[in-house]
Protein backbone atom coordinates (compact mmCIF):
# COMPACT_ATOMS: atom_id res chain seq x y z
CA UNK A 1 0.00 0.00 0.00
CA UNK A 2 2.94 2.42 1.22
CA UNK A 3 4.18 1.39 -2.49
CA UNK A 4 1.05 2.21 -3.95
CA UNK A 5 0.60 5.81 -2.24
CA UNK A 6 4.23 6.72 -3.15
CA UNK A 7 3.33 6.30 -6.68
CA UNK A 8 0.09 8.35 -6.47
CA UNK A 9 2.13 11.31 -4.43
CA UNK A 10 4.59 11.69 -7.43
CA UNK A 11 2.55 10.74 -9.85
CA UNK A 12 0.07 14.15 -8.39
CA UNK A 13 3.36 16.03 -7.64
CA UNK A 14 4.32 16.04 -11.73
CA UNK A 15 0.98 17.08 -12.50
CA UNK A 16 1.49 20.02 -10.35
CA UNK A 17 4.52 20.98 -12.06
CA UNK A 18 2.63 20.67 -15.56
CA UNK A 19 0.03 22.75 -14.16
CA UNK A 20 2.34 25.56 -13.06
CA UNK A 21 4.05 24.85 -16.09
CA UNK A 22 1.51 25.64 -18.63
CA UNK A 23 -0.37 28.72 -16.61
CA UNK A 24 -3.66 26.80 -15.94
CA UNK A 25 -6.69 28.71 -14.21
CA UNK A 26 -6.32 29.28 -10.57
CA UNK A 27 -9.32 27.30 -9.26
CA UNK A 28 -7.40 23.91 -11.40
CA UNK A 29 -3.76 25.21 -9.46
CA UNK A 30 -6.10 25.15 -6.39
CA UNK A 31 -7.66 21.61 -7.03
CA UNK A 32 -4.20 19.65 -8.01
CA UNK A 33 -2.59 21.75 -4.93
CA UNK A 34 -5.53 19.80 -2.78
CA UNK A 35 -4.46 16.75 -4.27
CA UNK A 36 -0.89 17.01 -3.65
CA UNK A 37 -1.71 17.71 -0.22
CA UNK A 38 -3.60 15.10 0.46
CA UNK A 39 -1.58 12.19 -0.95
CA UNK A 40 1.54 13.93 1.33
CA UNK A 41 -0.91 13.31 4.42
CA UNK A 42 -1.85 9.80 3.60
CA UNK A 43 1.64 8.87 2.59
CA UNK A 44 2.59 10.03 5.99
CA UNK A 45 0.15 8.33 8.12
CA UNK A 46 0.53 4.82 5.70
CA UNK A 47 4.81 5.26 6.68
CA UNK A 48 4.09 6.11 10.89
CA UNK A 49 1.38 3.76 10.85
CA UNK A 50 3.84 0.46 9.59
CA UNK A 51 6.40 1.93 11.51
CA UNK A 52 4.79 2.55 14.85
CA UNK A 53 2.53 -1.09 14.41
CA UNK A 54 6.50 -2.94 13.54
CA UNK A 55 7.92 -0.74 16.99
CA UNK A 56 4.61 -1.55 19.55
CA UNK A 57 2.48 -3.82 18.48
CA UNK A 58 1.66 -5.57 21.74
CA UNK A 59 1.68 -2.39 23.62
CA UNK A 60 0.43 0.46 21.60
CA UNK A 61 -1.36 -0.14 18.64
CA UNK A 62 -4.81 -0.46 20.81
CA UNK A 63 -4.10 3.00 21.68
CA UNK A 64 -2.00 4.28 18.68
CA UNK A 65 -4.53 3.49 16.23
CA UNK A 66 -7.33 5.52 16.48
CA UNK A 67 -5.45 8.66 17.63
CA UNK A 68 -3.96 8.25 14.50
CA UNK A 69 -7.34 7.54 12.51
CA UNK A 70 -8.24 10.48 14.02
CA UNK A 71 -5.13 12.62 12.98
CA UNK A 72 -5.62 11.86 9.30
CA UNK A 73 -9.46 12.11 9.51
CA UNK A 74 -8.77 15.83 10.19
CA UNK A 75 -6.14 16.21 7.90
CA UNK A 76 -7.92 15.08 5.43
CA UNK A 77 -11.47 17.22 5.54
CA UNK A 78 -10.67 20.03 3.87
CA UNK A 79 -8.99 17.86 0.72
CA UNK A 80 -12.39 16.96 -0.88
CA UNK A 81 -15.33 18.98 -2.09
CA UNK A 82 -18.35 16.95 -0.06
CA UNK A 83 -20.90 15.28 -2.34
CA UNK A 84 -23.39 17.22 -0.62
CA UNK A 85 -21.45 20.66 -1.77
CA UNK A 86 -21.18 19.43 -5.77
CA UNK A 87 -25.26 18.86 -5.11
CA UNK A 88 -26.08 22.06 -4.00
CA UNK A 89 -23.82 23.85 -6.68
CA UNK A 90 -25.57 21.41 -9.65
CA UNK A 91 -28.61 22.65 -8.57
CA UNK A 92 -27.51 26.52 -8.25
CA UNK A 93 -26.62 26.03 -11.92
CA UNK A 94 -29.41 24.34 -13.29
CA UNK A 95 -31.87 27.56 -11.49
CA UNK A 96 -29.86 29.92 -12.99
CA UNK A 97 -30.54 28.19 -16.52
CA UNK A 98 -34.11 28.34 -15.18
CA UNK A 99 -34.51 31.91 -14.48
CA UNK A 100 -32.56 33.01 -17.37
CA UNK A 101 -35.87 30.84 -19.39
CA UNK A 102 -38.04 32.59 -17.56
CA UNK A 103 -37.14 35.75 -18.36
CA UNK A 104 -36.50 35.12 -21.87
CA UNK A 105 -40.10 34.30 -21.93
CA UNK A 106 -41.26 37.66 -19.84
CA UNK A 107 -38.88 39.64 -22.55
CA UNK A 108 -37.21 40.82 -19.31
CA UNK A 109 -33.38 41.85 -20.07
CA UNK A 110 -32.21 43.16 -16.82
CA UNK A 111 -33.61 39.82 -15.43
CA UNK A 112 -31.43 37.85 -17.87
CA UNK A 113 -28.28 40.06 -17.29
CA UNK A 114 -28.60 39.39 -13.97
CA UNK A 115 -27.27 35.88 -14.26
CA UNK A 116 -24.42 36.99 -16.91
CA UNK A 117 -21.31 38.67 -15.94
CA UNK A 118 -19.99 42.30 -16.52
CA UNK A 119 -17.54 40.58 -18.43
CA UNK A 120 -19.47 38.00 -20.20
CA UNK A 121 -18.66 36.46 -23.74
CA UNK A 122 -20.88 35.10 -26.37
CA UNK A 123 -20.25 33.08 -29.32
CA UNK A 124 -23.81 32.44 -31.21
CA UNK A 125 -22.78 31.99 -34.51
CA UNK A 126 -19.69 32.89 -36.86
CA UNK A 127 -20.88 36.77 -37.14
CA UNK A 128 -22.45 37.12 -34.00
CA UNK A 129 -19.71 37.55 -31.23
CA UNK A 130 -20.91 39.60 -27.99
CA UNK A 131 -19.03 41.24 -25.44
CA UNK A 132 -20.69 42.50 -22.06
CA UNK A 133 -24.02 43.47 -20.65
CA UNK A 134 -24.14 46.22 -23.30
CA UNK A 135 -23.66 43.69 -26.62
CA UNK A 136 -26.15 41.54 -25.14
CA UNK A 137 -29.14 43.91 -24.12
CA UNK A 138 -29.03 45.58 -27.75
CA UNK A 139 -28.52 42.23 -29.33
CA UNK A 140 -32.01 41.03 -26.81
CA UNK A 141 -33.62 44.14 -27.57
CA UNK A 142 -33.49 43.72 -31.50
CA UNK A 143 -35.23 39.58 -30.33
CA UNK A 144 -37.61 40.58 -28.09
CA UNK A 145 -39.09 43.60 -30.20
CA UNK A 146 -40.31 41.41 -33.07
CA UNK A 147 -40.22 38.02 -31.27
CA UNK A 148 -41.76 36.37 -27.63
CA UNK A 149 -39.46 33.48 -27.46
CA UNK A 150 -39.09 30.63 -25.04
CA UNK A 151 -36.41 27.62 -24.15
CA UNK A 152 -37.92 24.47 -25.32
CA UNK A 153 -36.97 21.35 -23.20
CA UNK A 154 -36.19 21.28 -19.10
CA UNK A 155 -33.48 23.38 -18.05
CA UNK A 156 -31.24 19.87 -16.44
CA UNK A 157 -31.30 18.56 -19.74
CA UNK A 158 -27.74 18.28 -20.41
CA UNK A 159 -24.93 16.28 -21.62
CA UNK A 160 -22.33 17.11 -18.98
CA UNK A 161 -21.87 19.46 -16.33
CA UNK A 162 -18.40 19.32 -14.26
CA UNK A 163 -17.54 21.53 -11.48
CA UNK A 164 -14.43 22.64 -9.78
CA UNK A 165 -13.96 24.76 -7.21
CA UNK A 166 -15.23 28.26 -8.40
CA UNK A 167 -15.76 27.53 -12.03
CA UNK A 168 -18.27 25.07 -13.63
CA UNK A 169 -18.88 23.86 -17.86
CA UNK A 170 -21.97 22.79 -18.85
CA UNK A 171 -22.73 21.29 -22.34
CA UNK A 172 -25.74 20.95 -23.32
CA UNK A 173 -28.21 20.52 -26.27
CA UNK A 174 -31.04 23.61 -26.65
CA UNK A 175 -33.88 24.80 -29.02
CA UNK A 176 -35.68 28.17 -28.67
CA UNK A 177 -38.83 29.12 -30.10
CA UNK A 178 -39.85 32.23 -31.51
CA UNK A 179 -43.45 33.53 -32.40
CA UNK A 180 -43.99 36.75 -34.26
CA UNK A 181 -45.74 39.08 -32.25
CA UNK A 182 -46.73 40.99 -35.43
CA UNK A 183 -48.84 39.22 -38.34
CA UNK A 184 -46.92 39.55 -41.14
CA UNK A 185 -44.07 38.24 -39.03
CA UNK A 186 -41.73 35.09 -39.43
CA UNK A 187 -41.78 32.05 -36.65
CA UNK A 188 -38.31 30.11 -35.81
CA UNK A 189 -37.07 27.32 -34.15
CA UNK A 190 -33.46 27.83 -33.37
CA UNK A 191 -31.37 24.83 -32.11
CA UNK A 192 -28.23 23.42 -31.08
CA UNK A 193 -25.42 22.71 -28.97
CA UNK A 194 -23.84 25.17 -26.04
CA UNK A 195 -20.86 25.32 -24.02
CA UNK A 196 -20.69 27.20 -20.78
CA UNK A 197 -18.79 28.40 -18.47
CA UNK A 198 -20.00 29.48 -14.99
CA UNK A 199 -17.96 31.30 -12.08
CA UNK A 200 -19.42 31.88 -8.73
CA UNK A 201 -20.62 35.25 -8.03
CA UNK A 202 -21.68 36.67 -5.34
CA UNK A 203 -23.95 39.34 -7.15
CA UNK A 204 -25.97 36.69 -8.85
CA UNK A 205 -28.80 35.77 -7.50
CA UNK A 206 -28.51 31.93 -7.22
CA UNK A 207 -24.68 32.19 -6.65
CA UNK A 208 -23.21 31.68 -10.35
CA UNK A 209 -22.83 33.54 -13.77
CA UNK A 210 -22.53 32.86 -16.69
CA UNK A 211 -18.61 33.82 -17.89
CA UNK A 212 -18.40 32.51 -21.69
CA UNK A 213 -20.48 30.89 -23.86
CA UNK A 214 -20.01 29.35 -27.28
CA UNK A 215 -22.82 27.79 -29.47
CA UNK A 216 -22.84 25.47 -32.16
CA UNK A 217 -25.82 25.90 -34.30
CA UNK A 218 -27.69 22.42 -35.51
CA UNK A 219 -26.95 22.26 -39.37
CA UNK A 220 -29.77 22.40 -41.46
Amino acid sequence: MLCNVSLQFFTIRREKLRVAASGATEAYAKWVMRRVHCARVLRYHVFFTRRMHMRHHLLLTPLLTPLLTLSMTLALSGCATPQSHRMEDSRAIILTNEKIREAFVDGDIDAILKYHHPRVEKVLSWTDHQHGHDAMRKSLSGLFAHHRVAFLGRADDMDSLEILGDTAVMVAKFSVDGRPKAAAGQAFVFSGRTMIVYVRDARSPTGWLTYREVIVPEAK
